[in-house]
């Protein structure tokens, strides 16, 4: 490696009829690739080029979910256009960009807006990526546009702060669900603002009954996350028969919703079995 990659031998060179699988599980989700020092082959940059100095067909599989926590947020958003961009320049030529590609009904932590971001950018990576969210918020929450918009950006702030002023790393596995992460007071913040994304579409409960059932279990299915780090990690705050209530109405909304996991390959069922209402 003498100011551009190099392979160390020919060797190396692999045939034009493969390629290699590239997959950086230990990048962290508010890095991009262009952040890392593009001469150092400990990080993914580094590896990226140099495998790119030996083969133009790297399929590339991104990692855009804590595995261990599917009912959080994982905040790739501000990084995948970017990373995309770089992959297309050094020889990508395949994308799989993980998330809960083992659930089945609705996703939380804003999994439906990513996904729909994920598929945009593949398709097109020159479009704006604030424009494919607004346009994704816009269609999915109706008039409750504005309210999930604004959460969802006060949100992913929320998490670059516990990155860039707590001890937060990002990691595929990490332990975010602690309490020096999700103040009582912000989560409540956020319950508040769901609710007003429930009063916003309720002018069309009468008038169009079907748009606003579909809507409200849109909002219904984000508003999880953020009972469920209240369950977990502020049950103190409940007496037992609201605790009770809390857990039940939790449970109710993940079944009617379709829920089925709250970590990869891990079933709610262990979830209501640890709670005491199973």
């Amino acid at each position: 490696q003498t100011g551009a990659w190099e392979p160390i031998d020919e060797a190396m060179v692999i045939n034009p009829n493969s390629g290699i699988m590239f997959a950086p599980i230990d990048m962290e989700s508010d890095v991009a690739f262009s952040d890392y020092d593009a001469a150092d082959k400990t990080n993914p940059h580094g590896q990226l080029l140099g495998w790119n100095s030996c083969t133009d067909n790297i399929f590339v599989w991104l990692y855009s979910q804590n595995f261990s926590q599917y009912f959080l947020p994982y905040n790739t958003f501000d990084t995948v256009q970017e990373n995309y961009e770089l992959l297309l320049e050094t020889g990508c030529v395949s994308i799989l960009d993980q998330t809960q590609s083992d659930s089945k009904g609705y996703m939380t932590g804003w999994n439906m807006a990513k996904a729909y971001l994920l598929k945009e950018l593949q398709w097109d990576n020159a479009q704006n990526t604030e424009d494919v969210l607004r346009r994704f918020f816009n269609r999915y929450y109706g008039d409750a546009s504005y309210v999930m918009y604004s959460l969802f950006r006060d949100e992913m702030n929320w998490i670059n702060y516990i990155h860039s002023q707590l001890d937060a790393q990002g990691g595929v596995f990490e332990e975010i669900l602690l309490q020096k992460y999700w103040p009582e007071d912000l989560l409540r913040s956020y319950m508040e603002r769901i609710d007003k994304a429930y009063a916003a579409i309720k002018p069309i409960e009468q008038t169009d009954p079907e748009r606003y059932a579909q809507i409200y279990k849109r909002i219904q299915a984000e508003s999880l996350q953020f009972r469920y780090i209240l369950i977990q990690l502020y049950s103190g705050s409940y007496d037992a028969e609201t605790l009770y209530a809390e857990k039940t109405a939790f449970r109710a909304d993940c079944e009617k919703l379709g829920i089925t996991l709250y970590a990869q390959n891990n079933s709610v069922s262990k979830l209501w079995e640890a709670w005491g209402i199973a």
